[in-house]
Order: structure tokens, then C-alpha cells, then sequence
């Protein structure tokens, strides 16, 4: 990598996947190779390879970030840069990708979406979600953001909305987003969440009760 030899760094790299399919820097360093030949989606599953064998690995993040913005895929650009800052927070390559990131949704008109995975890490914030389990019309509301049914009268938070069809999709749409974060921050807590919720009323024949999963991401982000 350091001469510049990408494709054979490559080559180097798979062998060694080969060798130990369950090394994360293997995995994390062919998606640089990949990404420096311009083969950004297999930079992307590399990176995300990476996550699946190790998931708080800041520099797989990073490296997950930089292959998404060449996509043009900001958003999930900048939630990987966030988790990479949040991992660690003394890099500022990651933070000044983080602002590049932002600084493109801001161009097409959207805002980058509030950091509910940090706030979600603070314990008080956590014990408050703690204490709002015991309350069964706030247990009623999760159920419908965690639900994967969304559709029909009555199915997740839809139902929630009752005939509100202006106002349902925009909110459904914040559910889902809130849901999906509280998975990746905390899972235990989502999962405390689901079993409150599943046993306060039965589920509907067919209906799912499984918690959202994150699928999980001019100046370029720089490698690191």
C-alpha cells in the first residue's frame, strides 16, 4: 500500500483473508486497497465485513465512510463518520470528514440527523427510558415504533396515527429512524423494550415484533 502498489496489496490482502477469514484488519485494509482502484462497493462491503467481526472498530468506520461518500451516499456517509468520532473522538480526520459530510447534506437541503446513538449512551437518559417502561400508554408507542408491521390500520404506528394520513408518513419515518438508532447504541435496551411491548398485548396473526436493524453508510474525505 505504502508504494502505491494497490492491485498487488490487493491480491496480498484476500490471500490473508483467506489464511484467517476471521481477521477484521484484514478485512478493513483490503477495503483501502479497494477503495485507493476506485472499487468503491466492494470498499463498502469490505468495511462493513469488518463491523460484522468486530463492531466498535473506529478505523473500519471511517474507511466505511470515505467508500459511501464516493458513492454519493452522504447520509450514510456521515452516520458512519459519527460512530467512527464517537469511537474515537481524539481523530480529527474522522471529525473533519464528519463536517464534510454534513456540509453536503446541508447543500442538498437536508440536515443531518440529531446523534440519538450518543445521547442514547447517557446513563440518565437511559434511566429515564428505564422508568418510562412502566407507563402503558409510552409502552403502546414504542410497541408501534418497534414493529415492523407498519402497514394497515392498526399495524405499528400507523395504526398509532389512526385516519392522520398527512401527518402519519413523516412520523413513521422518525420512528423508524429513532428505532433503528436505539438498536445500534444499545441493543439491550431495545430488547428490554420488545420483550415490555410483546408482553404487554398479544401480537396480531402474522404480524412481526422484530426491532428495526441498521443497515448500516467537490472535497474528498481522507483515507486513514
Amino acid at each position: 500500500m505504502k508504494a502505491e502498489r494497490h492491485k498487488e496489496a490487493l491480491e496480498k490482502y484476500s490471500r490473508a483473508i483467506e489464511l484467517d477469514p476471521q481477521n477484521s484488519v484484514f478485512f478493513c485494509n483490503r477495503a483501502a486497497a479497494h477503495f485507493k482502484l476506485g472499487e468503491h462497493e466492494s470498499a463498502v462491503a469490505d468495511a462493513m465485513a469488518a463491523l460484522a467481526l468486530q463492531p466498535n472498530y473506529g478505523k473500519a468506520y471511517g474507511r466505511l465512510g470515505i467508500a459511501l461518500t464516493a458513492l454519493d451516499r452522504h447520509t450514510e456517509a456521515r452516520n458512519a463518520f459519527a460512530r467512527a468520532v464517537q469511537l474515537e473522538p481524539d481523530n480529527d480526520s474522522y471529525k473533519e470528514n464528519l463536517k464534510m459530510a454534513e456540509e453536503r447534506l446541508a447543500e442538498r437541503g437536508e440536515r443531518p440527523p440529531l446523534d440519538l446513538g450518543g445521547l442514547l449512551q447517557n446513563p440518565a437518559l437511559l434511566n429515564m427510558a428505564t422508568e418510562m417502561l412502566s407507563d402503558p400508554n409510552m409502552q403502546h408507542l414504542i410497541s408501534g415504533l418497534m414493529t415492523a408491521n407498519t402497514a394497515g390500520a392498526g399495524g405499528g404506528l400507523g395504526g398509532l396515527l389512526g385516519s392522520d394520513a398527512a401527518l402519519a408518513p413523516s412520523l413513521l419515518e422518525a420512528g423508524q429512524a429513532l428505532a433503528q438508532q436505539m438498536q445500534a447504541a444499545n441493543p439491550e435496551l431495545v430488547e428490554q423494550l420488545r420483550r415490555q411491548t410483546l408482553a404487554l398485548e398479544p401480537a396480531a396473526p402474522g404480524a412481526l415484533a422484530e426491532p428495526y436493524t441498521v443497515h448500516l453508510l467537490h472535497n474528498k474525505p481522507s483515507l486513514v
